[in-house]
């Protein structure tokens, strides 16, 4: 059960919404926004949803890698921002050896979003601007999207 006191209405002659109120009908509000909003675009191939799995199930960055050069050829946006993303999460800020003899794969992947600044949304771009952080990686024509 819940802790909660159940809510009352206001006494006549009071304003309609406390504080509480008027945040959950916001919440409301927001929540409607978000589902009358349809995705953009056809929905991803099937191929990249199961790249995405793949890259999500990974638990290192060899494994990152692994997927990477098996599926370069294939990703979408999504996989790339995911592949870097999860690089990034495996990687220490002091310790980035394992990168070493990997710089072309992230190279690859930083690259193939030059160009699709249009398609990201907002997440997708700040994943990509910590992940590129994490990395240590400049690459300005990306950072001046960002």
């Amino acid at each position: 059960g819940s802790l909660r006191p159940p809510r009352r209405s206001p006494p006549p002659g009071t304003p309609s919404s406390t504080p509480s109120t008027a945040r959950d009908e916001a919440g409301d509000a927001r929540g409607e926004r978000r589902r009358a909003r349809p995705k953009e675009g056809p929905p991803p191939p099937a191929a990249c949803v199961q790249i995405n799995r793949e890259l999500t199930k990974t638990t290192n960055a060899e494994e990152v890698i692994g997927v990477c050069s098996k599926h370069l050829d294939m990703f979408d946006v999504v996989n790339v921002v995911t592949a870097l993303h999860r690089l990034a999460r495996y990687s220490h800020p002091l310790r980035t050896h394992w990168i070493g003899g990997q710089v072309h794969m992230v190279d690859d992947l930083v690259g193939s979003l030059a160009g699709k600044a249009a398609e990201m949304r907002v997440q997708q771009l700040a994943n990509i601007a910590w992940s590129l952080a994490r990395l240590v990686v400049r690459h300005e024509p990306l950072w001046e999207v960002i």
